[in-house]
């Protein structure tokens, strides 16, 4: 069809098989409306002689899919792939039993790009159990990289800091190469790679960039700046190895000090994601336009201004710095995200709310409150006293015909 319709995210297969008996009965019957969806189907079929396959095949082709089985495949991917985004283990072994042949193959991602295997969103997701029942259904440990990045599934778990899913995986045989390695700041593991291979301490890998990028301690990074590794390297996105430790927060903030001290370039931005007031002082000094700087935030490839960095990483001290500075409240990042979108302190929101944020300002991408990133946060990072308490305290003060 050129118009094919769209398949839900998380579809029913059982509601599938209604729409297909129910167009059989409705086509058997003459239905003008039944005749022209069956004009779908590669050959003219008689309303008195056609299957339920039939039906079933031009319900798959009303969904732009060439056969049913095609179709079904799909369906099964996509439940697969909420049962994990769910945690649901019962669900997710209910789809393997019944289609274990998708184990390992990639669907979208359920909230960013990317195509994922059921394997590396559930170590992205942390979920050792979940990664021991894909394993166990014969899930490849290290699939996925051609559609998702690079990245492996151990990759994926060691960046987010889901360290028993990640010893899981190397249990069960994940490759462990020099990435990783820095991932999981396994500093014998580092050394032992470059005393064989020293020039793997600048070899690109993942999305592109060398290991100081994804490295997570001060050590693993001496390490490899001894082996020839540069601070002013990029990665896909423009960001330096400094740049990427900021955005990985507390557990890198050594690290990026480290950085510092070892001769990386820092920006206005940088320094206010560090919480580094006093440099921020000497360049206002030197005339800097601290106020009207932009540029990356430490959050992917977000440029925002010097108040999102020091907002988004919690540095309070640093943010009442720059308000007084005449920082403005309502500035907009690169995708019209304020200050107050990317909180996650509730006195660091009642400071920007009594700077003069508006709570009810929506960003342009998805169109939606500080309050809404605040229970997104909850869903995809879990629930804290901290997220829950700037939740309680943005739905007391956003608009309620904005939310």
């Amino acid at each position: 069809m050129n118009n094919p319709r769209k398949l839900p995210l998380d579809p029913d297969l059982d509601q599938l098989k209604t729409q297909a008996r129910e167009l059989l009965n409705a086509f058997r019957s003459g239905d003008a409306d039944a005749l022209k969806v069956f004009a779908a189907h590669p050959r003219t079929i008689d309303p008195s002689t056609a299957k339920l396959t039939d039906a079933q095949l031009v319900i798959a082709r009303s969904y732009g899919f060439p056969s049913w089985p095609v179709l079904r495949r799909e369906v099964n991917r996509r439940r697969l792939r909420s049962a994990i985004w769910r945690s649901d283990r019962t669900a997710a072994a209910k789809v393997l039993k019944q289609d274990g042949g998708i184990v390992n193959d990639a669907v979208s991602h359920p909230r960013w790009g990317g195509l994922p295997t059921p394997i590396q969103l559930a170590a992205e997701r942390g979920q050792a159990g979940m990664i021991s029942l894909l394993l166990d259904s014969g899930a490849e440990p290290d699939g996925g990289t051609d559609t998702y990045g690079g990245w492996t599934a151990l990759h994926l778990a060691a960046h987010w800091g889901h360290m028993e899913a990640a010893a899981l995986l190397r249990e069960r045989g994940a490759q462990v190469d020099i990435h990783a390695a820095c991932l999981l700041d396994d500093v014998r593991r580092v050394s032992a790679i470059l005393a064989d291979d020293p020039e793997a301490a600048s070899r690109p890998g993942l999305g592109g960039e060398p290991p100081l990028h994804v490295a997570v301690s001060a050590e693993t990074a001496g390490i490899l700046l001894d082996h020839g590794a540069q601070l002013d390297t990029r990665d896909c996105e423009g960001n330096t190895p400094l740049g990427t430790a900021i955005g990985r927060g507390d557990r890198c903030r050594g690290l990026a000090d480290y950085l510092i001290d070892r001769g990386a370039p820092a920006d206005a931005c940088q320094l206010a994601a560090l919480g580094r007031t006093d440099r921020l002082e000497k360049l206002r000094e030197t005339e800097v336009d601290l106020i009207g700087y932009r540029g990356k935030i430490g959050v992917h490839a977000v440029v925002g201004t010097p108040l999102h960095a020091a907002v988004q990483h919690g540095q309070e001290e640093t943010v009442n710095a720059l308000l007084g500075w005449g920082a403005d409240a309502n500035a907009r990042a690169d995708s019209g995200q304020t200050p107050l979108h990317l909180c996650g302190d509730v006195e660091i929101a009642k400071a920007l709310v009594e700077a003069g944020a508006d709570p009810g300002a929506t960003d342009d991408e998805h169109g939606t409150t500080p309050l809404v990133w605040a229970r997104v946060g909850i869903e995809i990072h879990g629930s804290t006293p901290a997220r829950e308490a700037l939740v309680s305290y943005l739905e007391g003060i956003t608009p309620s015909q904005e939310e």
